[in-house]
């Protein structure tokens, strides 16, 4: 975490497609993906990251990472980008919001001492303590799949554990541009 990023807002926005978008004749596609992305790119100062869940997750198509300084303004993209050509046809399966704040457990507890063990396994932790359902928001990003599962399952045997009521959902996604994103989903190239 950057001194940037602490204080800001972050949320895990996943949307799912209607079916129906993809029997749309091919020009209205394309307009529909051209202005979907135009709102999501000006977003103003929201900051977003654009994953792939076709196929990963029932119901879900699209992850949008979000950080803002306010919820305001992760509401204000949020609601541009569902009013913009696709963005009619997704609706919302999932949110989930916290703050990037300075980690508790900077004293390399149990939970700091098997994260280091996986060096290929990037972590983000938001609070969620009155913000949200959950008490954290952790992201982790790697290339390697059998890494994060091995971290996991040392997690889940660590004393720490027993406080921990649900570590659920788990969100499995691909990184990748939107356009390309939305090519996969029936946007012709």
């Amino acid at each position: 975490m950057t001194e940037a990023e602490a204080g800001r807002y972050v949320q895990a926005l996943v949307l799912g497609l209607e079916p129906a978008w993809r029997r749309l004749p091919e020009p209205e596609r394309c307009e529909d993906a051209a202005a979907f992305c135009r709102a999501v790119e000006r977003a103003g100062r929201v900051t977003t990251f654009t994953y792939s869940m076709i196929g990963l997750q029932p119901g879900a198509e699209l992850l949008l990472w979000r950080l803002a300084d306010s919820l305001e303004e992760l509401e204000q993209a949020a609601a541009a980008a569902l009013r913009a050509g696709l963005g009619r046809h997704l609706r919302v399966v999932q949110s989930m919001l916290g703050i990037i704040q300075p980690s508790q457990y900077v004293k390399r507890n149990e939970h700091m001492r098997v994260g280091h063990e996986y060096p290929k396994v990037r972590q983000l932790l938001a609070y969620s303590f009155g913000v949200d359902d959950q008490d954290f928001l952790v992201a982790y990003e790697t290339d390697d799949l059998a890494d994060f599962s091995n971290l996991v399952r040392d997690l889940r045997g660590t004393e720490s554990r027993r406080s921990t009521v649900r570590d659920t959902p788990i969100l499995t996604c691909v990184h990748r541009p939107l356009g390309e994103i939305l090519g996969m989903l029936g946007e012709p190239a």
